[in-house]
């Protein structure tokens, strides 16, 4: 049986809530209806809730989900809300950031990481969950060649972010590295990107006193006095990072 529903404007972005149990599903959609409201509803029972937001968040754009419970909302101003869906608390107001002045193009929410993605006029945005604040240290630029951001998605563990854009650029970047290390001595070897190595001085503020591409992905690695081992499996690559006289 098919369930329809008749709204009063016009609905975009029409997403179904996602649920952890698939033997159980929680049958709850969400649109953005108008210019500033967000339709909640279960279809089977026709029960709906609309969230008004105040005019001067201007017109929504995008809208994600967060988990079960909560709905992420981006507007033409730069705001991005979180409203809640929870039966004590529908429709309130969580939390609000502004993270520019131009319309917000695309949003994704990664639990994992902790973080919304948010996409505006050729800038990638990353807003904590945990405080509600940009971290301002993992933005990321899109060249004017790549044109309007249409889509962003995130890995499931949150380690690498795809974009694409309207001028046909597909790009991945790093989000997360994995935590592989070895000391020796004052020396650390760590993974700068998922294929190249640094190796740095702890003693000298941490100064990068080598670099090196490597040509895997690593599952391990292991610093000695003059060479560093990474591998993966059962195999094993060398590389030497200093020449020490003798």
């Amino acid at each position: 049986m098919c369930e329809s529903f008749i709204a009063k404007s016009d609905l975009k972005v029409i997403k179904w809530c996602p649920y952890k149990d698939p033997a159980k599903p929680k049958k709850v959609c969400a649109a953005i209806c108008g210019p500033k409201s967000i339709l909640y509803l279960k279809p089977e029972t026709q029960d709906h809730f609309m969230f008004n937001f105040s005019s001067n968040y201007g017109k929504a754009t995008e809208m994600e989900w967060c988990g079960e419970n909560r709905i992420i909302v981006g507007f033409n101003s730069g705001y991005v809300n979180m409203v809640s869906t929870r039966a004590n608390e529908l429709g309130q107001e969580i939390s609000a950031c502004q993270v520019g002045t131009t319309p917000v193009e695309c949003i994704n929410v990664n639990l994992e990481v902790g973080k919304i993605a948010v996409a505006s006029q050729g800038s990638i945005r990353f807003i904590s969950l945990t405080d509600w604040k940009e971290v301002v240290a993992d933005r990321i630029e899109i060249t004017k060649s790549g044109g309007k951001v249409t889509k962003i998605d995130w890995t499931p563990d949150g380690s690498i972010l795809t974009v694409t854009t309207s001028n046909g650029y597909f790009l991945g970047f790093l989000t997360t590295i994995p935590q592989l290390f070895s000391a020796f001595e004052t020396n650390v070897a760590l993974l700068s990107s998922l294929t190249e190595l640094s190796v740095v001085d702890a003693s000298q503020n941490n100064m990068v006193v080598a670099k090196m591409e490597l040509e895997i992905e690593p599952g391990f690695v292991h610093l000695g006095t003059c060479h560093f081992a990474v591998g993966m499996n059962s195999s094993i690559w060398y590389y030497r990072w200093r020449d020490l006289p003798f």
